[in-house]
């Protein structure tokens, strides 16, 4: 199976890219992002780490990839809490799993680029009255940025 640098089999990467497309729309269409969704995506996450602790014969790579769902869950949900309902659930559960695929240092990368992206795409929805100021801006195109930037720098 073909796989990347950082060991994530190109399937993989595939899968996660189509999980994050239809989490785009779903977001952009109903403002929710559904919990079956982000399921099969951490599902395929888990499999992923598996698979690369196969190929590396430890369980180093599952740690890592426990590391990076954890760090992209504690960072959004902390923020969530500190500008309370900045960032909704199904962003941080979206993300979360994203981790599994991306490993720490992958998700640290997912995470700035996702900010980065985030603000540009809020700002552009904002300058062509596609969002209010005070309404809330879907933020999975973000995070789909965001994680795939991450999986490009690691190729």
């Amino acid at each position: 199976m073909t796989s990347i640098r950082n060991g994530v089999p190109l399937i993989s990467l595939i899968y996660l890219a189509g999980h994050l497309a239809v989490a785009v729309v779903t977001d952009l269409d109903r403002r929710r992002i559904p919990n079956r969704l982000v399921l099969s995506l951490a599902a395929g996450g888990a499999v992923t780490a598996v698979w690369k602790a196969c190929a590396r014969v430890g369980l180093g790579p599952v740690l890592d990839c426990l590391s990076g769902a954890l760090l992209a869950l504690t960072s959004l949900w902390g923020l969530s809490l500190l500008f309370s309902g900045g960032i909704g659930g199904g962003d941080i559960k979206l993300m979360a799993a994203s981790g599994l695929y991306l490993g720490a240092a992958g998700t640290i990368r997912a995470l700035i680029w996702t900010f980065l992206s985030g603000g540009i795409l809020s700002l552009l929805m904002l300058c062509f009255g596609l969002s209010r100021l005070k309404e809330k801006i879907p933020y999975a195109p973000a995070v789909a940025l965001g994680v795939l930037a991450a999986a490009v720098q690691g190729i």
